[in-house]
């Protein structure tokens, strides 16, 4: 997934927005994550932050590639569960 051309929006911006959930993704950022009024569903993902630890290069690679699956399955399992408990639309109702 090309995220090449993202920018990084300010936290004031979205505070004001409507979120179904607002997954924080390790301890320091759950600390530190502003509260959003507006979103239901806060969760927590308890996330190694591989920036915090002494590593050599490769090690800090294979830190980030342990991370990067960490959180593709957390995601996966997440879709799973959220997707599970919603009813499915018929296919009347999605054509409108």
């Amino acid at each position: 997934m090309d995220i090449s051309h993202q920018q990084a929006k300010n936290v004031k911006e979205s505070l004001k927005e409507h979120f179904g959930y607002v997954i924080t993704v390790c301890d320091l950022a759950r600390e530190r994550a502003p509260i959003f009024p507006f979103t239901p569903n806060l969760v927590h993902w308890s996330i190694y932050d591989p920036e915090t630890g002494q590593h050599s290069l490769e090690e800090k690679k294979n830190v980030f590639r342990r991370v990067r699956d960490e959180i593709r399955a957390k995601i996966e399992s997440f879709l799973s569960e959220t997707t599970k408990s919603k009813p499915q639309l018929s296919k009347t109702a999605e054509a409108r």
